[in-house]
């Protein structure tokens, strides 16, 4: 194992995880009640300044490691393509970048412990438990919404609720997919405590009904792709944990499950009609039944990112430029709003970015993924032991794989609110590593290892004189 550099050799608690915590599920503020996001960030990045000022007024310089040193490849990667003459500059992507230095700086500097960790995801699950409770109520008491809470919200949150309501969609703060986001942290932490290695209390029995209660909501909340996706990574989960033997096992029953389950939804159309939460999911299935598109013209989305890229193979159209190959009339036909993204994060990072940048995205992205697998996997073999840990890690493990299966069919990484969840599960596993006490020594590590050493001498030097012009307040 290779032991990581520039590490403090005092263990102090920070509250960076918390605060980030805080502020991803407080992001529905921004758009539904008219405050700028630019103050949000602002805050955060004041955060940043006073946690830098006292690590000089320390002398405590930040330590590095590779899963760090990923998330800075992967920003940079980003930042790259972004400042690229060809890309786009509007401020929704200055503001995507923005939010990407400030959730990457709060991960590098960040150093979390259990303490932390544990407020951090009691702010998350409490964040969770409360758009449960709102999207809950107002399905069931729709007459209050419409007239006591839709006149507080802003026009942008009224106009949408308005449009998307109607059409099947329940009702979320911050939109739906932020309500699901949240919702499924909060599902993520129960299966995380759950499968911690604890034995089975009135705790397990909470988080149990709880979960089921997150993932009924996702399924209230009407947006397929998320609940599609949280049914996957649970199933991932599940086959992850279980041994080879009972994996089969497993695989076989879920395959003839999801047929009988399929064939009776079929049967039971005529009555499941009769639920406007299920409207959307019925509307799929009869589409299907007659042969008609359930990707809400996602195929001709990637086929017009397929040409561009063939096209431009090697670097792209430009950073966020997909926008400019949609035509008038599918823009007119889906939505009240701009269709801007592939719906496919795989295939916008080909068509805008071209191999050589969808290579230097993928690898920081599918290295951490690789990483949060390969401690699950060494956690398995503990049962019983680091039960924090192994809650950490599983809950990192679904998050990451919540954005990444996603990505699939949506466009989770072109989201500002992406670079949130997503430092939210790296600290996680970061913390996760440090309580195992466990530091990656695969190839690719040992490289990015290389790489910190390398770049550890003019970092210090100029760490040490910076920390030297605090030396007189230190005394």
């Amino acid at each position: 194992m290779t032991k990581p550099t520039l590490k403090s050799t005092e263990n102090r608690q920070d509250w960076l995880f918390v605060i980030l915590c805080l502020f991803t599920v407080s992001f529905f503020l921004y758009r539904d009640f008219d405050i700028r996001m630019l103050f949000g960030y602002a805050l955060l990045g004041l955060v940043l300044l006073v946690h830098l000022l006292r690590r000089l007024l320390a002398d405590r310089a930040p330590g590095m490691d590779p899963v760090r040193m990923a998330f800075l490849i992967l920003s940079a990667a980003v930042l790259v393509n972004f400042l690229r003459p060809d890309s786009r500059h509007d401020s929704d992507s200055v503001s995507f970048v923005l939010s990407m230095v400030i959730c990457c700086a709060f991960a590098v500097f960040s150093r979390t412990g259990e303490r932390a960790a544990r407020i951090g995801l009691g702010v998350c699950f409490g964040g969770a438990v409360c758009l449960t409770a709102f999207v809950q109520f107002f399905e069931f008491n729709p007459w209050y919404f419409w007239n006591w809470f839709l006149p507080k919200l802003s026009g942008t949150a009224s106009s949408y609720l308005c449009y998307y309501v109607p059409r099947g969609y329940g009702f979320s703060l911050g939109g739906a997919t932020l309500t699901d986001y949240v919702v499924f942290v909060g599902l993520a932490i129960c299966c995380g405590y759950l499968a911690s290695g604890r034995k089975f209390d009135w705790k397990s029995a909470y988080a149990l009904v709880l979960g089921a209660v997150f993932f009924e909501t996702i399924l209230i909340v009407g947006r397929r792709g998320e609940l599609l996706g949280a049914a996957v990574c649970l199933v991932l989960l599940v086959l992850v944990l279980c041994g080879k033997k009972q994996r089969r096992i497993l695989l076989i029953g879920g395959i003839a499950a999801c047929v009988v389950g399929f064939v009776a939804i079929v049967a039971l159309l005529p009555w499941l009609k009769q639920f406007p939460a299920l409207s959307r999911y019925v509307m799929t299935v009869e589409r299907l039944l007659r042969g008609q598109d359930i990707t809400s013209g996602r195929l001709e989305l990637y086929a017009l990112a397929w040409d561009s890229f063939l096209k431009h193979p090697i670097l792209g159209i430009g950073w966020d430029q997909f926008h400019t190959l949609v035509p008038q009339a599918f823009q007119e036909l889906h939505g009240q709003s701009t269709v801007e993204d592939v719906h496919c994060i795989y295939l916008q990072f080909l068509t805008e970015t071209g191999i050589v940048g969808t290579v230097l995205l993928v690898a920081p992205l599918f290295y951490l993924y690789y990483q949060v697998c390969a401690q699950l996997t060494r956690l398995k073999k503990r049962p019983g032991e680091l039960c924090t840990a192994r809650m950490l890690c599983i809950t990192s493990f679904l998050i990451q794989s919540f954005l990444l299966i996603l990505g699939l069919i949506d466009p989770t990484f072109q989201k500002i609110v992406f670079w949130c969840f997503y430092g939210i599960a790296l600290m996680l596993l970061c913390a996760a590593l440090e309580l195992e006490g466990y530091a990656p020594d695969d190839p690719v590590s040992r490289l990015l290892n290389k790489f910190i050493h390398l770049c550890a001498p003019p970092f210090v030097l100029v760490w040490n004189w910076v920390a030297g012009l605090f030396r007189p307040l230190r005394r």
